[in-house]
């Protein structure tokens, strides 16, 4: 009886799906129609955290192109509590405004309310820097897929097998354009989504396009040492729950000691960026073996020692550098 109702569950997603996904369809050409008329196209960026931020070199290129109007809009990251959600969301407002971009956060911390983004902004297109829905759902996809063109390009290079996270949410299938990396990743796309991949676009990977430019000077935000040495990043995984059947990558519990040891027993040769997956401290806050105070303690001894540092940002430049 339970493969049966699991097999009856299944086929009504699945129609359901195909339902969204013709829907997708009909109504991006009827959004396009209108945008042909327009002399200017308002474009947000949906930005939860500012460690994966991918699109920098697309929103530059439309700020200087007449036709296009680009905003960056923090939104709320809120599956593990309102303080978090807005600690995060002034992280990645600050990192913007000191980047001089134009950015608006979702959330008023005086009137306790969420920005009304189709209202207020009125973008034309948007595009998602995260396909999971982890946001408020006037954020996501769902929302907005009848109202505005929708465009994602990954946030990282997807090598795991799991295909169906990484491939066929409903998130993929109705989004706009999915910007995809490689070759290998659209026939990925064909196999394992249900709208057969019609919607993937190869176009590389976005972050790398500052990697390979010459004309950008990188900082060294390196912690400043007596004399030139080895530099490590370690970005240990948020996955470290015992209950992580899917994801499963951290090794951070294995490790968590033996890097602060290696830092101290090689201080006089390397130097460690300590730079962790940007959900791994509230885990870590919430874990019944961990909690605030001891994972405090331990962010702390990575900023405290000469030859370590915590980076929660951006790490186009630690690369660089």
């Amino acid at each position: 009886m339970k493969k049966i109702l699991k097999y009856i569950k299944f086929i009504l997603k699945y129609i359901l799906r195909n339902v969204d996904i013709n829907r997708m369809e009909y109504n991006y050409n009827k959004i396009i129609m209108k945008l042909k008329e327009k002399d200017k196209i308002k474009v947000a960026f949906f930005v939860v955290h500012d460690s994966v931020w991918q699109y920098d070199d697309v929103y530059k290129l439309m700020l200087k192109n007449d036709e296009f109007d680009p905003i960056i809009i923090i939104v709320p990251y809120n599956i593990y509590g309102k303080e978090n959600m807005i600690t995060d969301m002034d992280k990645a407002y600050k990192y913007f405004m000191d980047n001089k971009y134009s950015v608006v956060k979702t959330y008023n911390k005086k009137s306790n309310k969420y920005l009304d983004v189709y209202k207020e902004i009125n973008p034309d297109m948007i595009f998602f820097t995260n396909p999971h829905k982890l946001t408020e759902n006037q954020y996501y996809i769902d929302y907005w897929y009848d109202k505005v063109l929708t465009c994602y390009a990954p946030y990282s290079l997807e090598i795991s097998k799991l295909y169906q996270l990484q491939f066929n949410q409903k998130f993929h299938n109705i989004i706009w354009k999915y910007y995809n990396i490689t070759e290998i990743h659209k026939d990925l796309s064909i196999e394992y989504a249900q709208n057969k991949g019609k919607n993937v676009v190869i176009t590389g990977y976005p972050e790398c396009d500052v990697l390979l430019d010459k004309k950008y000077s990188p900082k060294n935000i390196w912690k400043k040492q007596s004399k030139e040495k080895k530099k490590i990043i370690w970005t240990p995984h948020q996955s470290i729950e015992d209950n992580e059947k899917e994801l499963g990558f951290s090794c951070f519990f294995k490790y968590h000691q033996v890097m602060l040891d290696v830092a101290k027993k090689y201080e006089d040769k390397i130097q460690i960026a300590f730079k962790p997956h940007p959900l791994l401290k509230i885990k870590l806050y919430n874990h019944s073996n961990w909690g605030r105070n001891k994972t405090n303690l331990y962010y702390e001894k990575w900023e405290k020692m000469s030859n370590t540092q915590v980076e929660t940002s951006q790490y186009i430049d630690l690369f660089l550098t």
